[in-house]
This record gives structure tokens, sequence and C-alpha cells, in this order.
């Protein structure tokens, strides 16, 4: 059974190649949501298993999107896609909330990451 991803990435070009991506490495990815509040929605299509979230979002903030995943979903892992460095203020921030921190560059290179995070972590509360 494959496992099934939320995208939440406000970049269309940068949406569609990890859509891509995650379907190469077998992840079921339905749609990409833009904006944290279609994330938010999309939840009710759910279950998810992981929701993959970009950390600069229009509609609203990263640590409020990222709270509200984790109390509707407590089950689904959480992992932060971010262009910053790992180190910044918006990783930092969003570390409470998230499972694992991915850099962008590295999304090509996940797949295992985000399959182990889904086998042996415990559902976060």
């Amino acid at each position: 059974m494959s496992l099934r991803v939320l995208v939440v990435e406000d970049s269309a070009l940068a949406g569609e190649m990890m859509v891509a991506m995650l379907r190469n490495e077998g992840f079921e990815v339905s749609e990409v949501a833009r904006t944290g509040r279609d994330a938010l929605a999309t939840l009710r299509d759910g279950p998810y298993d992981v929701a993959i979230v970009d950390l600069e979002l229009p509609d609203m903030s990263v640590s409020s999107l990222l709270q509200q995943l984790r109390e509707r979903a407590p089950g689904m892992r959480l992992v932060a896609c971010s262009a910053h460095d790992t180190s910044s203020a918006p990783v930092n921030d969003a570390r409470r909330y998230v499972d694992s921190v991915i850099p962008k560059g590295d999304l090509p290179r996940s797949g295992q990451l985000i399959r182990n995070l889904c086998r042996v972590l415990p559902p976060q509360a």
C-alpha cells in the first residue's frame, strides 16, 4: 500500500515538481494545496499519512497551519520543506510542530526518509 501525501506548496512549478518526484517514488498524491486554507479543507478528503508543507504560504502563518494540521490529523506526519537554511528563524519556529525538516534541494532524495517517518515514529499528539 502506498503512503498518501498531502503537498502544501504555493508555487505551481515547485508543487508540480514535488508531486512528480513523490509519485515516481511510489507515493500517492492527489493534488497540491496552494494555501493554508486549501490544506485544511483538503483534510476532509483524508486520511493522509504525511503532509509536506512549504514554510512560506500567502494566506496564513506556517505555525498556525502546522498547529491546526496537528490538531485535526494527529496521526499524520508533518514534514517542513524549505528553501531557507535549516537553522533559519522560520525553520526553527516550525520545528515544534513537525517530525522532520527537508531542505527543498534534498527533496528528490527524501523518499526513504518519508517512508521511515511513517513507519517508526509514534503519532504526535
